[in-house]
């Protein structure tokens, strides 16, 4: 039983025959089977062609936002309203091949929680290739998880993976790394990737700096996720020690030399130091707080309806 799960963002023109592909697929070959979309605030006539899609197969539902939220929520909210135990995502500019689903589904059944999709001979641009490959080199000799390809769209994975942590801004990139950090087992399958045939890659510059900031952001996580309070206690207590070590030196030298120290450069980089450790203490002791309630305000904010309207029970 499967639950394929495609988040999408101006798709209109591959929706139709990304699920023809996907369905020729799965029926006949998997007892039960579902397509959710969920449309990222797409601004063409995505929704349209999903709320008709629905109407010509009651196995089609989709998920609507308000707004652009980005794709970690669109896979959360897809995973969290999939039926099923197992569920595939993929993109849907028909890059990735439906037909490679069954690959992923057979080293799932091995054993493995996640199984994410290799794309060996990947049809982008040289550029995208080139920082994908950075991307990688660095997230698997930095993590431990060893991955060509981290970031791939197609992925297969049981739903108690995911639903054991929250991701949120764009930290779907890091889902495989994520997933093997609350022990699960994570592997990849190398699969068939085509050109894009339809829409515009959203692919630039600030992609480089957003993934620079997601990946500080996933270190920091992977060593201080149970205490996320301590980065910036630990940062501030070094600036606070610093700071103190540099005022008593001159202190002592003050009282036993009778030097003068008001034009000291060291004396303005002592109290620097003291006020940005006490700074980064107390937003360490706040960071407590905030973070854990802050990640489940938005969770269901940012849907704006469900197609069809009727809640479904989840079988068993």
């Amino acid at each position: 039983m499967i639950s394929v799960v495609v988040p999408v963002h101006n798709e209109a023109l591959s929706l139709e025959i990304l699920t023809q592909k996907i369905v020729s697929e799965l029926e006949g070959h998997v007892p039960s089977w579902e397509i959710l979309f969920v449309d990222d605030g797409s601004t063409d006539d995505s929704w349209r062609v999903i709320t008709e899609l629905c109407k010509r197969n009651t196995q089609v539902s989709g998920i609507r936002h308000r707004f652009k939220a980005g794709k970690s929520d669109a896979l959360s909210n897809g995973v969290n309203a999939a039926r099923f135990d197992t569920v595939v995502c993929l993109d849907g500019d028909l890059q990735d091949r439906p037909d490679q689903i069954p690959k992923l589904l057979h080293k799932l059944d091995e054993g493995f929680d996640m199984v994410v999709g290799w794309r060996q001979n990947r049809k982008d641009s040289l550029e995208k290739k080139l920082m994908s490959r950075v991307f990688n080199f660095f997230l698997s000799y930095s993590s431990g998880l060893k991955l060509h390809d981290h970031n791939c769209g197609l992925k297969a994975f049981r739903r108690t993976a995911f639903s054991a942590m929250k991701i949120y801004g764009s930290l779907h990139r890091f889902l495989p790394l994520l997933v093997f950090q609350q022990g699960y087992r994570v592997t990849e399958v190398p699969i068939v990737h085509d050109a894009r045939r339809t829409g515009s890659s959203r692919y630039g510059f600030s992609r480089y700096v957003g993934g620079l900031s997601d990946f500080v952001s996933v270190t920091a996580l992977s060593f201080f996720r149970n205490r996320p309070g301590h980065l910036f206690i630990s940062f501030g207590v070094g600036l606070l020690a610093l700071g103190l070590l540099s005022l008593i030196y001159l202190t002592c030298q003050w009282l036993a030399l009778s030097e003068p120290i008001g034009n000291r450069p060291l004396l303005f980089f002592g109290m620097l130091f003291v006020l940005a450790g006490i700074q980064l203490i107390s937003l360490g002791v706040f960071a407590e707080f905030i973070l854990s309630k802050s990640l489940r305000l938005k969770q269901h904010a940012i849907i704006a309806e469900k197609y069809p309207q009727q809640t479904r029970n989840t079988p068993g």
